[in-house]
C-alpha cells in the first residue's frame, strides 16, 4: 500500500472523528437515533447532558494530535 495514501486516510479519519465529537458535544440535548432498530437515546436533564458532554470530551482527548506532521493544502500547493 502507498504510504502517502495511508497517511491521508488516517488524517481524513482523524478529522471525521473530531468533527463527530464536536457535533455530539454541541448537540447533547438532541435525540440520538441509532441504526438497526436500537432504541433512541435522549438526555433530558442538564445533569445527563453534562455527563454525556464530559464523556465526549474524554473520548475526543484520546484522538489528540496525530503522531506525525500534517501538511496543509497551502503548503502542498507551494511545493
Amino acid at each position: 500500500m502507498d504510504l502517502a495514501l495511508l497517511k491521508q486516510e488516517i488524517v481524513d479519519w482523524h478529522g471525521r472523528a473530531n468533527e463527530a465529537c464536536d457535533l455530539l458535544r454541541n448537540h447533547a440535548d438532541a435525540t440520538i437515533k441509532l441504526p438497526n432498530c436500537l432504541p433512541d437515546i435522549e438526555f433530558k436533564t442538564n445533569e445527563e447532558q453534562r455527563a454525556f458532554r464530559l464523556g465526549v470530551v474524554l473520548t475526543c482527548s484520546q484522538f489528540g494530535t496525530l503522531p506525525f506532521e500534517v501538511e496543509s493544502d497551502e503548503e502542498s500547493d507551494n511545493e
